[in-house]
């Protein structure tokens, strides 16, 4: 057990208690009050060095053409193009030109990061509003149990949705808005440490040893984090400080209590490692170093938002989520102070969110004053110039009389049609496929899951192999051939010609791919839901093989790693493959999805099943291929959706007995109303493998999530 401090515990690199002399307690800063004219000088101080450092920022940029200009605000000027920065919060801190300096790239480094994976990170705020949801009724449940005799009209209050002021986001509680707070500085955390390191490899200036990276030491050190015991704050707030701060003051380490010490020395396994949280942040938030095969020049390997939360969701996330919840079962909520003298307390407004001081302290430290919006606006505003420089007065016209966020619509239309065009897509193709994400959303978010499986699949296990050399074991006759000239010589202590069974981790990497494929009947009687249920669980398959795809990429460093295709064939009287199994380059990949789901479309009168089966079994009609499959190296899966028997049910019968026996795993579902001719027809074809839906279409997508797990559940 680690050692106690009364409820704080100093970690060092061994491990070791410490003092009160160890715990280094912050100087109180008063905030002392400006003139108006001081104001003045020192936002013009700032001014003339970020012209100064002009060349520095266009670099940092690359072609992102901004003009930064300290203001008392933050703001964005749609028609100059000025980004306008808030000098105030860094008067306040009383920042150094070079502190100063640094605040702005780490803004810019934030910006950057969200236009290079927009998606990934707007992806990113709604994951952490969904798991909101899920900490809201425990919140609720505390202040039910508190107030809800004495206070009737508050528990009523505080469950009426409010706007969430983002266009992103949805309508939340109190209580959701409180778990968004909480999980929003969690990953905020992160992104600091995130951008810290990218903007560190970028400006040399702020390496460590730099003295830019010493005068941004002592800004995290005495400003932003001051102090280094953080026994006193929640302990799901401990974790993400600790790994913040010791990132930007790795010479003085964080005082936790015990319990989440034990968190920190627990290893979690993923994908072939087992990693300390403060491990598994360097591993995912710190970009690694490559270099250019061409040229031979050493460049940052950036990891995209989407893999890096991706990873974070499989490994911090749930020590994350065992702190929160230990910690909301001990927090005891409190009425909002009296609004006004002599009013009783609790008379009007919310409660006092879980841990506000703390939260308020942490808004007021962090590096990032920018408001909520502001970088989605900036990236906004970089889309629309890039447009006015193609055709800069035509665009003014059109912008005559509309608001920034109309325009913004325009323009992200307009780069869609454009691509569309490029790819020989229709709009509506595009617009359609981004529907039926949206309503397959919480089935992605279960496969997660899945992938997780997946992924441990590259595993570390302890095996035995043969190792060597030594003086006693097993003989190598090679390497006594080649040791001959010592054993010649009589030099015995030195010869080593014997192996020897050792213990010995075996990286093993099974499956090498997963291969989804969907056979749907494309016939005439697949109207109406029926083939909007066959839209979604193609949407399903093809966008959950690609977050599979994405996720692995972050590691594709370290050797052969895991692949996924996918595959989709329609059906009727004729057959189409709409989505080939083998992976396009591209943009290519992501137009054969879309023209995939549009493409089901309920046409013809016949089902003739067999044509698509025989596509899936040419893909595999090699003892090669066969011997991959059996040997576990491919996890092969076929999900076949039909409303209706088949006209060729002997010839259907012959191949899918043939794809089983090569290790296919086939899988199929009847959906609507079929009469009971069709459905003996659909058990004779399918036996145990078919499932009988019938009307109730909304249990498809769901099931098929939930067989897909238990698949890869069995492989495992």
């Amino acid at each position: 057990m680690p050692p106690k401090l009364g409820e704080r515990l100093l970690m060092t690199s061994h491990n070791v208690g410490a003092g009160d002399k160890d715990i280094v307690v912050p100087e109180k800063k008063e905030k002392t009050p400006i003139t108006k004219e001081l104001f003045e000088e020192y936002k013009n101080s700032l001014q003339k060095m970020l012209d100064k450092n002009r060349g520095l920022l266009e670099a940092f940029s690359g072609d992102v053409s901004l003009e930064f200009i300290v203001a008392d605000k933050y703001a964005i000027d749609f028609e100059s193009g000025k980004v306008y920065l808030d000098a105030t919060t860094l008067h306040e801190r009383k920042e150094t030109e070079e502190q100063a300096l640094w605040s702005v790239l780490h803004e810019l480094s934030h910006f950057l990061d969200y236009v290079e994976d927009k998606k990934g990170i707007l992806d990113n705020f709604k994951h952490i509003q969904r798991k909101a949801k899920k900490i809201a009724p425990k919140i609720e449940r505390k202040v039910v149990e508190a107030f809800g005799e004495s206070h009737p009209e508050l528990v009523e209050s505080i469950k009426k949705k409010q706007p969430s002021g983002s266009k992103t986001l949805e309508p939340m509680s109190w209580a959701e808005q409180a778990g968004y707070k909480m999980y929003h500085t969690f990953y905020n955390c992160l992104d600091d440490i995130h951008v810290n390191a990218r903007l560190t490899w970028k400006a040399q200036r702020y390496r460590p040893e730099a003295e830019g990276g010493q005068a941004v030491k002592t800004l995290y050190r005495d400003t932003l984090f001051p102090g280094n015991d953080y026994a006193e704050h929640p302990k799901h707030m401990q974790m993400p400080y600790k790994l913040l701060r010791e990132s930007m003051v790795p010479d003085q380490n964080v005082i936790l209590t015990e319990r989440v010490f034990q968190e920190f020395e627990n290893k979690i396994p993923l994908m072939g490692k087992s990693l300390t949280p403060k491990e598994w942040a360097n591993e995912i938030l710190i970009p690694g170093v490559k270099k250019d095969k061409r040229t031979g020049k050493s460049q940052i390997k950036q990891v995209s938002a989407s893999a890096r939360n991706a990873v974070i969701r499989q490994t911090l996330e749930p020590v994350f989520d065992r702190l929160l919840l230990e910690d909301l079962e001990e927090w005891e909520p409190k009425l909002p102070a009296p609004p006004n003298e002599g009013m009783e307390q609790g008379a009007s407004g919310m409660p006092q969110m879980p841990w506000e001081k703390e939260y308020k302290e942490f808004t007021n430290m962090s590096p990032d004053q920018a408001p909520e919006g502001f970088y989605e606006d900036l990236a906004e505003q970089v889309i629309e110039m890039k447009e006015e420089q193609k055709n800069e007065e035509e665009k003014k016209n059109e912008s005559q009389g509309k608001t920034p966020v109309q325009r913004a619509q325009e323009l992200k239309d307009a780069a869609d049609r454009e691509w569309c065009r490029k790819n020989d897509l229709t709009l509506e193709q595009f617009r359609e496929y981004e529907q039926l994400e949206k309503k397959i959303e919480p089935y992605l978010d279960e496969l997660s899951n899945l992938w997780t499986k997946i992924l441990r699949g590259l595993r570390i296990e302890q095996g035995r192999r043969m190792e060597g050399y030594f003086q006693t074991g097993e003989l190598d006759v090679e390497k006594v051939v080649e040791e001959w000239p010592k054993i010649e010589q009589a030099k015995f202590d030195e010869v080593r010609v014997m192996e020897r069974q050792l213990p010995k981790e075996i990286l093993i990497r099974k499956p090498e791919e997963i291969r989804i494929r969907l056979l749907g009947d494309n016939s005439g009687s697949m109207n109406g839901e029926r083939i909007e249920m066959l839209k979604q669980v193609a949407t399903l398959i093809l966008s959950s093989v690609r977050e599979f795809n994405a996720r692995m990429a972050w590691q594709s460093s370290e050797g052969d790693v895991v692949t996924a295709k996918s595959q989709v064939v329609l059906y009727g009287h004729d057959h189409v493959v709409a989505k080939p199994l083998e992976a396009a380059n591209g943009d290519q990949e992501s137009v054969d999805m879309r023209k995939a789901v549009t493409a089901c479309n309920a046409s013809g009168n016949d089902t003739l099943d067999a044509l698509a089966l025989h596509e899936v079994w040419k893909t595999i009609n090699t003892p090669e291929e066969q011997e991959r499959i059996k040997s576990g190296k491919v996890i092969d899966i076929m999900f076949e959706i039909t409303d209706g028997g088949t006209g060729t049910l002997h010839q259907s019968m012959q191949i899918i007995k043939k794809l089983k026996e090569a290790g296919v795993i086939t899988k199929a579902f009847q959906v609507g109303t079929a009469h009971e001719g069709e459905k003996k027809v659909f058990n004779t074809e399918w036996k145990e493998d078919g499932k009988i839906v019938g009307k109730d279409l909304s249990k498809v997508v769901p099931a098929i999530a939930e067989m897909l797990e238990k698949i890869i559940g069995e492989k495992f």
